[in-house]
């Protein structure tokens, strides 16, 4: 096991990346969208790409979908009407 970086020290590995971005704030955002994302019957990912192709000056998103499953699920953002609408 590895130790986190100190101030001022560049993450050594993607574990401690990931570590260094999982804050409590963080976490909760996270869980709000999903929840939200439940409410209107809709995965988080496809809630967050939504979001996504609703900001100004957006034109185009990679999907980074490794399976054909995920690359369903986030095709179906197409459904969730924009925020805006």
């Amino acid at each position: 096991m590895t130790s986190e970086p100190g101030p001022g020290e560049r993450p050594k590995n993607r574990w401690q990346i990931v570590q260094s971005r999982l804050t409590e704030r963080r976490l909760l955002i996270a869980a709000a969208a999903a929840e939200v994302a439940a409410e209107i019957s809709h995965s988080p990912a496809q809630m967050a790409l939504r979001w996504v192709m609703d900001r100004p000056g957006v034109t185009s998103m990679i999907l980074g979908a490794r399976t054909t499953d995920q690359l369903e699920d986030n095709l179906g953002r197409v459904e969730i009407q924009s925020y805006g609408a």
